[in-house]
């Protein structure tokens, strides 16, 4: 077994790699934080990979972008 999401933010937070460290906080917030790093995009769930999207999108900090959810 791999590292997954969690672990990855514990060893990152406090160190240079803040900005990943916050991605993968984010990753946790949105109920992914089980998922291991090595594991296949192909693999996903539907709705693990609209979370991991919605990941990527809300990491593009600054954006203006507004996300209207259903």
């Amino acid at each position: 077994m791999g590292m997954d999401v969690r672990q990855l933010q514990a060893a990152l937070t406090g160190t240079e790699h803040g900005d990943l460290a916050q991605d993968a906080a984010t990753a946790e917030e949105l109920g992914i934080g089980h998922l291991v790093l090595k594991r296949k995009v192909r693999t996903l769930t539907t709705s693990e990979y609209q979370r991991l999207l919605l990941c990527k999108y809300l990491g593009h900090r600054g954006s203006g972008a507004l996300f209207i959810l259903d």
